[in-house]
């Protein structure tokens, strides 16, 4: 069965992960990469190289019809680029707090951790 590569791309860093895999994210300096092609094959190849199937990205950065340009970077990639360069497989770009925001419902009390003291709401 093909993997799922999610990965998460900022201005400093890259991280990829296989979805459902217990293994720890792959992490990876983006200034060391030329192209968001060459980061993101580093990733897979770190990951050992398992067949992919689907890629989902977040990204720092503005998506504009599955393009993005890093805001505090200077990569630049297209979802069809990387798509067709794994063999036309799908790939989903999402802006790094879209998919903050789509994992919400997903979290259980036990994944939040209260950082400050608890108090009552102030909507005076």
């Amino acid at each position: 069965m093909a993997a799922h590569l999610v990965a998460d791309i900022g201005g400093t860093n890259g991280r990829f992960a296989l979805a459902g895999s217990n293994a720890s994210p792959v992490v990876l300096p983006v200034a060391d990469y030329r192209t968001a092609m060459d980061l993101i094959r580093e990733g897979l190849c770190q990951l050992g190289n398992p067949a992919i199937g689907a890629i989902s990205i977040a990204a720092a950065g503005p998506v504009d019809k599955a393009s993005v340009t890093l805001t505090n970077g200077s990569l630049f990639f297209r979802a069809d680029e990387i798509g067709a360069a794994f063999g036309g497989v799908p790939v989903r770009v999402f802006n790094d707090v879209q998919a903050a925001t789509l994992a919400l419902p997903q979290l259980v009390s036990g994944d939040l951790l209260c950082i400050g003291p608890e108090r009552e709401p102030d909507f005076g």
